[in-house]
Order: C-alpha cells, then structure tokens, then sequence
C-alpha cells in the first residue's frame, strides 16, 4: 500500500473459502485483485 490518487491501481486481497470434497474441513485461497 501506499499514497495514491485518482488513477491509481489499487490491490485488493480477496479471501474466500473452498470446502474440499474429500474433507469437510475447508481452505482459504487467496485472490489478489488488481483495480
């Protein structure tokens, strides 16, 4: 992160989480998103 301003790429993590088929347990992926 950083100063930014109109214009400016800014980055996003995403967490979300995906129940595994084998296993009830679930894991967290990460997904960075650039805007």
């Amino acid at each position: 992160g950083g100063g930014g301003g109109r214009g400016t790429k800014y980055s996003y993590k995403v967490f979300f989480l995906v129940r595994s088929h084998r296993d009830w347990s679930c894991k967290m992926n990460v997904v960075t998103l650039t805007i």
